[in-house]
């Protein structure tokens, strides 16, 4: 791929370099110099302008600290963005579909915090500006767990070489990356590279035309891969090197099989080749058929909750029910007492008149005898 380097260039002559290089649709890499302390002026200045210009800007924007070089990546191909983006789902999905199968509401949880950060800047100040391919980490966090980039129109040795520049800036917070290799030009084998932050690297071919059996195999991302260590239990995390070597092994929760990935690059391929037909299009391929069965599975989940909620709906109508009898009948019985209770006063109100009256009686025949009794007299 062409290679580009502009010395001592004004804005203006970048600006005209990027918009040539759009209008001449070619592939190539942009390299300049330029001071640390203007770099977020120069990429929001770049994309303000090539805006106006209704032009593409560069696919990514990069520097090199030590070197004090920014790196524009121009060499954007079919191939690339569709690999990357659809590589990139096939984790997401894979990480969705674990979710069910955790018992610990907290992991899953956890789970349902990973995101895919696409191609945002991966940025430590003074050491890291770069972009991923995609990169997958907890939302809340600055930096990701988990990096990919996919080497086409790059060299494999300057993918490995930024993949491990990734981790070891981070200070451990990357702790895995996944580099995926496609020959260049013709596209015709792929590997597939897995680097962590203990130094491990595992390699292997995932593609290659030359053979007629394709391998068998599987890419294993352990949760601590795309979560971090933070508040992990062990079981879900990458066994270290000490305790490989121990013999203490887990198995990885995240699994993606190279047929997966290999139906995604066969499909990217004919597309970049100018080769796929509307046939290409309506057959489903393994990540659709994986995508559509995922849907139907949440499709059941959200009807299985909604019929849930409905059943605790009817639970808390007929609770409800039950307590506005329960509380009616108590009103009632506490009426009825209350009525019982006025009709024992009422008596007793009528008893004390009698009493009154009686009594009154009885002081009138006492004055009548006195009376008699002062006659006789």
């Amino acid at each position: 791929t062409l290679q580009i380097s502009l010395q001592n260039p004004t804005f203006d002559q970048i600006v005209q370099r990027i918009v040539d290089v759009r209008d001449r649709d070619a592939k190539c890499f942009i390299t300049f110099g330029w001071p640390e302390e203007q770099l977020d002026d120069l990429e929001s200045r770049l994309g303000a302008r090539l805006r106006q210009l209704d032009t593409i800007a560069p696919q990514r924007f990069e520097y090199d600290f030590q070197t004090k070089t920014v790196h524009f990546d121009m060499a954007e191909t079919p191939l690339h963005a569709q690999f990357g983006h659809f590589s990139g789902l096939l984790f997401m999905f894979a990480i969705d579909r674990l979710v069910p199968s955790i018992q610990d509401a907290a992991i899953r949880l956890l789970l349902k915090a990973i995101i895919n950060f696409t191609t945002r800047r991966l940025f430590i100040k003074g050491k890291l500006w770069k972009q991923a391919d995609w990169a997958f980490g907890r939302a809340t966090d600055h930096l990701p767990s988990l990096v990919c980039e996919v080497s086409f129109s790059q060299s494999w040795e300057n993918v490995q070489a930024k993949v491990v520049q990734y981790i070891k800036s981070s200070n451990g917070k990357i702790r895995a990356g996944i580099i995926f290799n496609i020959e260049y030009p013709e596209a015709n084998t792929v590997t597939v590279s897995l680097l962590t932050a203990d130094d491990s690297a595992q390699h292997a071919t995932l593609y290659n035309d030359d053979v007629d059996e394709q391998p068998t195999g599987h890419i294993g991302i352990y949760l601590s891969d795309v979560a971090g260590l933070a508040g992990l239990p062990l079981p879900y995390c990458r066994p270290s090197t000490d305790e490989r070597d121990a013999g203490i092994l887990r198995q990885p929760q995240i699994i993606v099989t190279y047929d997966q990935l290999r139906d995604i690059f066969l499909k990217a391929r004919k597309i970049h080749r100018g080769e796929a037909c509307l046939e290409d299009y309506a057959q489903e391929t393994l990540f659709e058929e994986m995508a559509r069965r995922i849907a139907e599975e949440k499709g059941k989940m959200a009807e299985e909750m909604t019929l849930r909620m409905a059943e605790k709906d009817r639970e808390m109508a007929e609770k409800d029910r039950e307590m506005a009898e329960e509380m009616t009948l108590r009103m009632a019985e506490k009426d009825r007492e209350m009525a019982e209770k006025d009709r024992e006063m009422a008596e007793m109100a009528l008893r004390m008149a009698e009493m009154a009256r009686r009594m009154a009686e009885k002081d009138r025949e006492m004055a009548e005898m006195a009376l008699r009794m002062a006659e006789k007299q």
